[in-house]
């Protein structure tokens, strides 16, 4: 089994509903994306998802560092 997989069952039943979540959120990113004009459509290989806060935006915060932006709302 990889590292990053957790070694309970409490912990792998979490980690496939935060899977499950993110591959929905990814499907419908994908499906906006396509919605778009050709101009303006991003290649579907380059959306992203975080598998901790899949609703955060991925983007580069003030220090330059990509990573997903939380509201404090």
């Amino acid at each position: 089994m990889p590292k990053w997989v957790p070694p309970t069952p409490n912990g792998r039943l979490d980690l496939a509903e935060r899977m499950t979540t993110a591959a929905e959120v990814l499907a419908e990113r994908i499906c906006q994306n396509a919605a778009k004009r050709s101009g303006k459509r991003k290649d579907p290989e380059k959306i992203q998802v975080s598998l901790t806060d899949p609703i955060a935006p991925l983007r580069r915060d003030k220090f330059k560092v990509y990573r997903p932006l939380y509201s404090i709302q």
